[in-house]
């Protein structure tokens, strides 16, 4: 019995669909699938690509009975392989496990066991096709994912043990684990780790988990009341900091404004009060100052007695009482000495 071409297509269209989408989602891994997966796709491929209008409709039955089966395995192949991949991540993981440097014949122990679970796990999934096949597959990683369990808990809580020690003091409390660690560590070597192994240890190791916290809790304050101090002293220096006040821009051809700029952002210091000097009217960074304001400057310096013209002949002489102490002075007579220290103004007789 033959049927269209187009009645094959309706039907093989879809699984030929699929079939082409399993290439990214499946893991190249499973070598069998993919196989099995190519050879299908080929066949629907050329089947629908044929110039004949009619096929035989057995034929597009049996291609889809081939489809049916292989897309009944595909959801459980995809999630075995992400499990595989997770197993395989973790004991890379514990491969690189670090030891301390009397443990390196543990190290290696561990190592020799890794690189076996490796060697195992990279054979699973690769030839898996029939649901059977699949199930013996997963029945083994689990024997391999419970072996590894065992180990890597071993490993972590005679690690454990060993910091107990390194960090508490020896007393009552540790006695009893070191001297029973080293065997334990020989029974590890020896006949690998059991259930009864992990037991035993574990039960002397558990009441000293309690000190081994306190006594890193001890260790690690000095460090964090550093770091708080060290904060709060940050935190201070900032709020110390003087806030400018928003001004014009400084300009060189300003020193006056520089020099009151200079003096804001010092927070020690006075506050400036604003003065005058004759200097800083013409004052330039990029020139000297003139001659003219450096003599007035000088001539500023000696304040010398004021002089007022007098007529000493004339005997009236209106005083105010807050005037300074005057002196009639006259040029003539040799016998005038000044020894008022005081004396701030000097009349003197320009008629002699």
């Amino acid at each position: 019995m033959i049927i269209s071409k187009a009645a094959a297509r309706t039907k093989l269209e879809f699984p030929q669909t699929q079939l082409k989408k399993w290439e990214s989602s499946v893991p190249t891994e499973a070598k069998k699938f993919h196989r099995y997966r190519h050879r299908l796709l080929s066949q629907i491929d050329k089947l629908l690509s044929g110039k004949l209008p009619f096929v035989k409709k057995t034929y597009v039955e049996a291609l889809e009975t081939e489809y049916t089966k292989i897309n009944s395995i595909v959801a459980d192949l995809t999630a075995f392989f992400e499990k595989k991949k997770q197993l395989e991540n973790d004991i890379t993981q514990c491969q690189q496990r670090k030891f301390s440097q009397g443990d390196q014949k543990l190290r290696y122990w561990l190592i020799e066991h890794c690189n076996k679970w490796q060697k195992q796990l990279s054979k699973l999934g690769i030839n898996s096709l029939l649901e059977s096949e699949l199930n013996a597959d997963e029945a083994e990683l689990t024997v391999i994912q419970k072996e590894f369990m065992l180990y890597d808990k071993a490993v972590h809580l005679f690690q454990k043990a060993n910091d107990i020690l390194a960090t508490l003091n020896s007393g009552i409390e540790t006695a009893q684990l070191e001297t029973k660690l080293p065997l334990f560590k020989q029974r590890l070597l020896e006949n690998n780790p059991d259930e009864r192994w992990l037991e035993e240890l574990e039960a002397l190791v558990s009441p000293l988990i309690p000190l081994l916290a306190k006594a890193q809790e001890i260790a690690a304050e000095p460090t964090t009341a550093d770091n708080r101090n060290t904060k709060l002293a940050q935190e201070t220096i900032i709020e110390m900091e003087p806030v400018l006040p928003k001004t014009e821009e400084i300009s060189i051809d300003n020193p006056a404004l520089m020099i009151r700029q200079w003096f804001l952002s010092k927070a020690h210091l006075p506050v400036m009060r604003d003065y005058t000097h004759p200097r800083l009217d013409e004052l330039s960074l990029n020139h000297t100052a003139p001659q003219q304001n450096l003599a007035k400057q000088e001539q500023s310096s000696f304040r010398s007695p004021k002089i007022i013209p007098v007529d000493l002949k004339t005997e009236s002489h209106t005083i105010s009482h807050s005037s300074p102490k005057i002196i009639p002075v006259d040029l003539k007579s040799e016998n005038y000495r000044n020894s008022d220290s005081s004396t701030k103004i000097v009349f003197v007789d320009l008629k002699s």
